[in-house]
């Protein structure tokens, strides 16, 4: 079997250590073999070092260098992920091989450092010996504490170690929030502890460390009341840094039940107020965001959103709060056109910016069929918003035109005649048919029926008036005409690129390759012994509706969206 074929059977324990003392372990290690076969094999590698046959602490480290090989990283790593659960070393032993397995496979190594609490549990008396090593030996791994700590599960033993002034402090800090306490007397006194140290302690890590450790606390506890969230909140907010408000992002988006309307507006103000240039902090701030919208606080997260958009708030861009504008597109069709009704209602221009991204893509148009009945709007707002929608959104007609029948639907009647004639300028003599094919949808007994009809009736009667009778050869050139043109503009462009050649003082200096290009692509893909593949090659193509007006009067089209960009209610 060469060393390239799948194992077809396990390696006796001897074919292990031959590998081990011949150097050739790790290749063996590389073949490809089923997942089951890989495991059993890593823990064969565990009860080998047990039997002390082999050590595998030595060979973390490798042959001659601490460098693994272009490859090796996953190996490795899947080699303790799976054999560390098993491993009976010391704990002095076990922190030596993670720095090891660090120094050797970089960051990757997180994965056998996800084992450490099997690895803590699989002995009864080692969380025990762990903590009375770590009471003495102050460069105790912190992980391993905190592991050793929270599977001794006595919260006593883990206060102990809250008052010393060394990294041991951070995570005892992280080990009370994942002991159950032993009543409610002693959890609400661990909470008031954890609080102390968020609005007293200089250090921004270990706030936050207090801060997650309260939270989860909290949730450990499945407490009905949430009278500790206010306190942390006051807190945390008496010496805010950007440590603390990741702290609290994170507590709102993973338990949102634990935190009032109150609450979470205080934590998004608190977060809006940070140094929004830190990708950090953005991208948390946007994570919590996606979770709270359309869930329990979606209010308090659609005002934190509004604050971040608008220009006349912190105006960041939506693209730059990474995921959330795709999150928001896959709300329920309802939520979605109330935080489009609003945005546009502001005026804002990066909030209107920001609606038209997300609803107005004019190649995935999709109309809204709602009213804006319980709005609140004035007839003069909501002829504005309405002007918000066509002035945003020219290319995406039919999302335009669902808000100005969501307008009629209201049954505003001194607004009605204005967004007659909005439908009819704006979007049918533009956008023609698509607008009227989707206007003749709109059932009798729609609000939005009679109003439409009327502006189809003007729509028609102006297609009938602005057709001649005889053509116009001007306005209407015939294709021999057309292909003329395109052939002298051909020729123009190329003695323009070839006079530009020649005149180029760094033409001369480069080489120059001519691309072909045909109907056929081959590929050689199955290899050198096999025939080549070949495709044909086929148009494509994407259509997007311009308006008419953009052709006829471009400088009125224009001048036209501007005025709707720009209008105001009375």
């Amino acid at each position: 079997m060469t060393s390239g074929q799948p194992r077809s059977a396990p390696m006796t324990d001897d074919e292990v250590v031959e590998h081990y003392l011949a150097g050739t372990l790790l290749r063996e290690l590389r073949r490809p073999a089923i997942t089951a076969m890989q495991e059993e094999l890593h823990v064969q590698l565990a009860a080998l070092h047990n039997a002390k046959r082999i050590d595998l602490l030595a060979w973390s480290v490798g042959p001659g260098s601490d460098k693994a090989e272009r490859g090796d990283a996953f190996t490795i790593q899947q080699v303790y992920r799976n054999a560390i659960p098993h491993l009976e070393i010391a704990s002095s032993e076990m922190m030596e091989l993670i720095r090891r397995i660090e120094r050797r496979i970089g960051d990757t190594a997180v994965f056998a450092r996800g084992k450490l609490p099997l690895w803590i549990k699989s002995a009864q008396s080692r969380p025990q010996e762990i903590v009375d090593v770590a009471r003495s030996d102050t460069d105790l791994d912190r992980e391993i504490l905190l592991h050793a700590l929270v599977a001794l599960g006595d919260e006593g033993v883990a206060h102990s170690f809250v008052v010393l002034g060394d990294a041991r402090r951070q995570a005892a800090i992280a080990a009370l929030g994942a002991i159950k306490p032993r009543n409610a007397k002693s959890g609400d006194a661990t909470l008031r502890t954890l609080i102390a140290i968020v609005g007293e302690d200089p250090d921004g890590d270990v706030r936050f460390t207090a801060i997650s450790a309260a939270i989860e606390l909290s949730v450990l506890r499945k407490m009905r009341t949430l009278k500790w969230t206010p306190a942390l909140i006051d807190a945390a907010t008496a010496r805010p840094c950007e440590e603390i408000r990741t702290a609290l992002l994170n507590g709102l988006w993973r338990h949102p039940e634990l935190f009032r309307s109150a609450d979470a507006k205080a934590v998004l103000s608190l977060a809006c107020d940070g140094d929004l240039t830190s990708d950090r902090l953005v991208d948390m701030l946007a994570a919590t965001l996606s979770g709270l919208v359309g869930g329990t606080h979606h209010d308090e997260a659609i005002d934190c959103l509004s604050t971040l958009l608008a220009s006349s708030g912190k105006a960041l861009p939506l693209d730059g709060l990474r995921a959330l504008d795709h999150h928001l597109t896959t709300l329920a069709r309802p939520m979605l056109f109330a935080i489009s009704v609003r945005w546009f209602a502001t005026g804002d221009h990066a909030l209107c910016e920001a609606t038209s991204k997300l609803i107005g893509a004019a190649h995935d148009q999709k109309a809204f069929d709602e009213s804006l009945e319980g709005f609140g709007l004035t007839d003069d707002q909501t002829i504005v918003l309405c002007h918000k929608a066509v002035g945003y959104m020219p290319l995406a007609p039919i999302v335009a035109t669902s808000f100005i029948v969501a307008a009629l639907r209201a049954g505003e009647k001194n607004a009605e005649p204005k967004l007659v004639e909005l439908l009819f300028e704006a979007l049918l003599i533009n956008f023609r048919e698509t607008v009227a094919d989707h206007l003749k949808k709109i059932r009798k007994a729609d609000a939005a029926y009679r109003p439409a009809r009327a502006a189809l009736r003007l729509y028609r009667r102006y297609e009938r008036d602005s057709k001649i009778g005889t053509p116009i050869k001007e306005l209407q050139p015939s294709d021999y005409q057309r292909s003329v043109v395109r052939q002298n503009r051909y020729v123009a462009n190329r003695e323009i690129r070839n006079q530009a050649e020649r005149q180029s003082v760094f033409f001369g200096a480069i080489h120059r390759s001519n691309l072909l290009y045909g109907r056929k692509v081959i590929s050689y893909a199955r290899g050198a012994g096999e025939p080549p593949t070949s495709m044909e090659l086929r148009e494509m193509s994407s259509y997007i509706e311009m308006p008419r007006l953009q052709a006829i009067d471009p400088v009125g089209l224009d001048w036209l969206l501007y005025i709707f960009r720009s209008s105001k209610p009375k």
